[in-house]
């Protein structure tokens, strides 16, 4: 973070901390609840009318609530976008990234948790919400990052790209829930 993304963060220090404060310190982003996502909504769509990249907000709010916010910087948002363009549009609400990593938590929560564990016994100490966006920054920075939608699905058009990853996404919640 730079000297003048600070000033204006500073600048809307005032607004914060109620949203904040409707986030408890504990909060999974796993567990949360509407409000729980819509405050943190609101804090990130406060800052960004400041012009502090959405990147930095995320990394700034897991500081403060590390089980709860994810940090979405351009690689997980291309991860989001383009694997699940059936629940998602470029220019979503907040609210939407933020249910969407938290569905996409709640059914990787085993193999999550096992790699939390892990990274523990190894000496990072890590939140679910963490491992998850980690895992999808690690695996995509190389793999899809920057590859135009069509590519990653190898389609012709949006739409077919959006019904082989609805089809995908239907079938891997099949898998956890049988």
């Amino acid at each position: 973070m730079v000297e003048p993304d600070a000033v204006r963060i500073l600048a809307r220090a005032d607004k914060v901390p109620p949203l904040l404060a409707r986030i408890p310190d504990d909060a999974q982003l796993e567990k949360a609840s509407a409000e729980q996502i819509a405050a943190a909504a609101e804090i990130i769509r406060s800052l960004i009318a400041y012009q502090i990249s959405f990147a930095k907000i995320t990394k700034m709010l897991h500081k403060k609530r590390p089980a709860f916010m994810p940090v979405l910087d351009s690689v997980v948002f291309d991860f989001l976008w383009k694997n699940f363009p059936h629940v998602i549009k470029q220019a979503s609400p907040v609210e939407e990234l933020l249910h969407l990593c938290q569905s996409i938590l709640q059914v990787y929560i085993r193999p999550v948790g096992q790699i939390r564990a892990d990274l523990a016994r190894r000496g990072f100490p890590l939140s679910n919400a963490r491992v998850l966006d980690w895992i999808l920054w690690i695996g995509w920075r190389n793999s899809g990052f920057g590859k135009p939608i069509v590519r990653t699905w190898e389609t012709s058009s949006l739409a077919e790209a959006k019904a082989k990853a609805q089809k995908q996404w239907e079938t891997t919640l099949q898998s956890f829930h049988s």
